[in-house]
């Protein structure tokens, strides 16, 4: 099943729906982490805008998650971390601007876990029930000025720099799913879910265990290796974010003063 949001013809206001064929329904409620119970009020797919497929009150980060990338150690002891903060969501298909002229941004492909429900110190064997399904993320980042830890505030959390989406995907086996970033048409980044170093299960878990997940909160589970060097975007730039078996997240760019 496909959980997708857009502004409803009749309030504005967020509506969350499930896609069904080519027609998106509204669910009882408005609520899809207590119910998918359909209205039977439905809008063709082709007359709705979507727009993030959830608001989470935090962005949880992992890095360092596939072999290939500059500092995996093979050996860690738990998944590391950061935080990007809410401002930076937006939808697919959204134009994505980034304010720092002088400084390198690119984007990352990723696979991201939506949760479900408040978990906190959950046990391992009890995780499934705490995901409401997956979707893809962009987490966009801006190197810092004078050689700074690419981690900080800054970079992870500019307006913007989190898209989200197309739809949240709850019946999804994610053993073996390719992970492609492509710029500008370009394969830039690959990889497999396979090849997660931590995966999506044990992320939560780890999580979970120091840090309080709430409804609606997305975990990104690790940007893949690049292809042919790191690839950093351009004015004018098309990113998509493409993961089998979910879709495609297309974001586009502008640099303030690209031109000047």
């Amino acid at each position: 099943m496909r959980i997708a949001r857009h502004l409803s013809p009749s309030s504005n206001l967020p509506e969350f729906g499930v896609l069904v064929e080519d027609n998106f329904w509204t669910i009882v409620g408005n609520n899809p982490y207590e119910n998918l119970e359909l209205t039977g009020e439905f809008y063709p797919l082709e007359e709705v805008t979507l727009i993030s497929p959830c608001a989470p009150r935090k962005i949880i980060g992992i890095a360092l998650n596939f072999s290939g990338i500059q500092g995996y150690n093979p050996e860690m002891s738990e998944p590391l971390v950061f935080l990007k903060s809410p401002n930076t969501v937006t939808g697919p298909n959204t134009k994505v601007n980034i304010p720092f002229h002088s400084l390198k941004a690119w984007g990352e492909a990723e696979l991201a876990v939506v949760i479900k429900r408040r978990a906190s110190k959950i046990q391992r064997d009890f995780v499934d029930d705490y995901v409401l399904g997956f979707t893809i993320a962009n987490d966009v980042t801006v190197s810092n000025i004078e050689g700074r830890d690419h981690h900080l505030a800054r970079s992870k959390s500019v307006d913007g720099f989190c898209p989200i989406g197309p739809w949240i995907e709850t019946d999804l086996t994610l053993s073996n799913l390719d992970i492609n970033a492509f710029q500008n048409g370009e394969l830039i980044r690959a990889g497999n879910t396979k090849d997660h170093h931590w995966n999506w299960r044990e992320i939560v878990f780890q999580v979970s265990q120091w840090m309080c997940l709430e409804e609606g909160d997305v975990i990104l589970t690790g940007n893949p290796p690049d292809i042919n060097g790191w690839v950093y975007l351009e004015d004018e730039a098309k990113f998509e974010a493409t993961i089998s078996n979910i879709g495609t997240l297309t974001t586009y760019f502008s640099i303030a003063d690209s031109k000047s």
